[in-house]
């Protein structure tokens, strides 16, 4: 069985004939007999890869007779179509015509059957799985990152009042998606949406995990309590001493462990705020303006921690900043938003599109474009910068 890939790299069904001619050529397969059914409606591909033009016919039992080339016996949604009359695949009649590729087709003995399938899971593959018996499997494919997050089509609001129209966003394992927007652009709904916090949405949000980690932009603390940072992690997680411990080695605070939240610099709270999204080792983190009440230079500092988490857990991070360079410059994919997506891609390509330009100026755009952050020096955990 073989699937098709995702349509944009390599194409399995070339590299199953490559394997078959290969093995003819050894001999391992040259006694077996072997047919290939090419199921992938929306882009056969058989004729072309093997040459094979010709029309099946019909045998005196009333079976449709393979196309027999290479020593194979060959059968395609591709034979069946004509090119130059169109025409229209429905569930039902995509199901119907791949249980008539086996009952209908005469196969004769066939050792191996290599079925060729569209990309993804639909009818032809559904069909497959609940009508017929397969013995054995071999599956080939273009591997795909599972997407950790997966928000589609969403529109939300408050009230009458429309916040995002049509938004779609992918956050895979190992990914830093930045979201930036200007002030109401509904980056913080967004957040909210795919966390599961608002829901009164239209599209859809799929997360394919459970462990995901969350950093608000706002959070209500009596400062006036003698709330100490340990005490701070386990307010609403059962944590163990140990993974206290490394999540705030890993934030570069374990030395603030025994210290009051009140006595903290605004750098030194987000990075206790980002050791407890982190404490469970999750495999989405969520961050909602992670670097407010920073200066300039400790937010390079906790933009280069967060890649650093990212690197360190395998974590997906779906960081929402309004910090334009910044920001940009630390992440792998970049999304503008505006009620909608204006654009989105690498930082370089969002900073030349004529949308990011209108919403945040030319000027921004140069300066992005311009800017590379020398790493002749590091950040300290108190934001100071020292040289290598």
């Amino acid at each position: 069985m073989i699937n098709a890939g995702d349509g944009s790299h390599e194409h399995p069904t070339q590299a199953i004939l490559d394997m078959v001619t290969l093995k003819e050529k050894f001999g391992k397969i040259k006694n077996l007999k072997v047919g290939i059914l090419d199921l992938d409606i929306y882009g056969p591909s058989l004729q072309m890869a093997l040459g094979c033009y010709d029309k099946p016919v019909m045998n005196t039992s009333n079976m449709l007779q393979p196309i027999e080339k290479y020593g194979m016996k060959l059968m395609s949604f591709g034979f069946l179509n004509d090119e130059s009359a169109p025409t229209i695949w429905r569930g039902p009649m995509v199901s119907t015509m791949t249980e008539q590729f086996f009952s209908q087709v005469d196969w004769g003995e066939l050792d191996i059957l290599f079925l060729d399938l569209p990309p993804g899971t639909g009818d032809i593959q559904l069909t497959l799985v609940q009508k017929v018996a397969l013995s054995g499997a071999i599956i080939i494919t273009t591997p795909q990152d599972l997407a950790l997050l997966d928000v589609q089509n969403i529109n939300a609001g408050y009230g009458e009042t429309e916040i995002l129209h049509s938004v779609s966003i992918q956050v895979n394992e190992g990914n830093l998606v930045a979201i930036i927007g200007p002030n109401g652009s509904g980056k913080s709904t967004t957040a909210k949406i795919a966390l599961g916090i608002y829901k009164k949405i239209d599209g859809s949000v799929e997360k394919n995990t459970n462990k995901i980690g969350y950093v608000p932009q706002k959070i209500s603390i009596d400062w006036t309590l003698p709330l100490r940072v340990s005490d701070f992690m386990v307010l609403t997680e059962n944590l163990k001493e140990e993974a206290i411990n490394e999540a705030l080695s890993l934030t570069g605070v374990i030395h603030l462990k025994d210290k009051n939240l009140g006595e903290l610099s605004g750098g030194e709270f987000q990075r206790v705020l980002l050791a407890r999204a982190i404490s469970k080792k999750p495999d989405l983190l969520v961050l909602d303006e992670p670097v407010q009440g920073v200066d300039f230079t400790g937010e390079i500092a906790l933009y280069e921690l967060i890649k650093k988490i990212s690197d360190e857990l395998n974590c997906g991070i779906l960081l929402i900043s309004h910090d334009l360079h910044t920001v940009m410059s630390a992440t792998d994919y970049v999304v503008c938003l505006n009620g909608h997506v204006c654009c989105s891609g690498s930082p370089m390509d969002v900073a030349k599109n004529n949308e990011y330009k209108a919403l945040f100026g030319e000027q921004a755009s140069q300066i992005l474009s311009r800017y590379e952050h020398k790493h002749d020096h590091i950040h300290t955990n108190e934001g100071k910068i020292k040289k290598h």
